[in-house]
């Protein structure tokens, strides 16, 4: 019976000394590599189909070539999010349920709601997500039971380039 017990006991210190990180926040401004200005362009990484059977989302972008025309491009200033353009390529659709920047407008970084998003300055409109770290868009065409999200490549983007 003591035995259980003290098995019991060194399974549960086990579990909890897992549960537990020395988690320390890093300042990247601090760190020497850090670009407070710079100008990206991120291409579509996936995009996802997502409907009632597919919940999790197909990615369809190898079944289509025009999606490797499509680029976002964000400028941050200051370490801070405040520029975006969009170039829709040859996509043969624009129902975003907004209109596409082509030429820079200014946006901003919302981190006070979740999942965080990127708003344009002047009407708060969203045009982007960040979800698990990766920037998305979401959007619906003529068929409302079946959404779309597009998927940019990952934080280094395609090209960078430090503004001057």
């Amino acid at each position: 019976m003591k035995f259980r017990y003290i098995i019991s006991a060194f399974a549960t210190m086990v579990l909890l000394a897992g549960c537990v990180k020395n988690i320390e926040l890093q300042d990247t401004t601090a760190d020497s590599n850090y670009e407070a200005d710079k100008t990206t362009v991120y291409g579509i990484w996936q995009v996802l189909q997502i409907d009632d059977v597919n919940v999790g989302g197909i990615d369809i972008k190898p079944y289509f070539d025009w999606f490797d025309s499509f680029k976002l491009t964000l400028r941050r200033q200051d370490g801070k999010i405040c520029g975006i353009s969009i170039d829709n390529g040859n996509i043969p659709h624009n129902k975003y349920g907004f209109d596409l920047p082509t030429s820079e407008v200014a946006c901003y970084f919302d981190n006070s709601v979740r999942p965080n998003v990127i708003r344009r300055a002047s009407d708060d409109q969203v045009i982007a997500v960040f979800r698990k770290g990766v920037i998305c868009m979401d959007f619906t065409l003529d068929c409302s039971s079946v959404s779309y999200r597009f998927m940019f490549s990952g934080a280094d983007g395609l090209t960078s380039a430090a503004t001057e």
